[in-house]
């Protein structure tokens, strides 16, 4: 266990699979490094409507029972590298400097 760390994005990295909590920023970040995800416990609100979102995307798996999931989905590598496709296919890791350029344009076109 590391608490709280500097780099996470290493972490995420050598992950073949990260185990999260389905909040926006996290799950936007794991998104972008392509990594599929295992969602624990989702908060009502925002946080469920991730968790929706993805696992009907298929890029994550809904946790109930860990050890049976870790067991089937490293069992099965053809599942996993859909997963990971799926979560490349649906992230957005230029969003905010997309958002910035079109708002900028808009700017000087007012």
């Amino acid at each position: 266990m590391h608490g709280f760390v500097n780099n996470i994005h290493q972490f995420m990295d050598a992950a073949d699979l990260v185990v999260t909590k389905p909040g926006g920023l996290t799950s936007n970040e794991i998104l972008a490094k392509g990594k599929p995800m295992m969602l624990v416990a989702p908060i009502p609100g925002q946080e469920q409507r991730n968790c929706e979102y993805l696992l009907e995307e298929g890029a994550a798996v809904r946790l109930y029972d860990a050890a049976w999931h870790f067991r089937t989905l490293f069992a099965d590598p053809e599942r996993m590298r859909a997963m990971q496709a799926n979560a490349r296919r649906i992230a957005r890791p230029k969003a905010a400097a997309n958002i910035a350029q079109h708002l900028l344009a808009s700017l000087e076109n007012a």
